[in-house]
């Protein structure tokens, strides 16, 4: 919890405008979170699927 801490007292620091924005911004991340939603496992299936087709790519242009 002490990031928690650390962030509210710089937040508390700013003027009312800049912290309505890191508000927005907060919400912003919080949106995408829900939007791209899936595991790490997921993440690093797919991972894994674009270093082979780039590695098949690499391989045909070095031919």
């Amino acid at each position: 919890m002490q990031i928690v801490r650390e962030i509210q007292q710089h937040v508390e620091q700013l003027p009312e405008n800049l912290q309505a924005e890191v508000l927005r911004y907060i919400l912003n991340l919080k949106q995408k979170q829900h939007a791209v939603n899936i595991t790490d496992e997921e993440a690093l299936a797919i991972h894994a699927k674009l270093m082979e087709q780039y590695a098949d790519t690499f391989t045909k242009l070095a031919q």
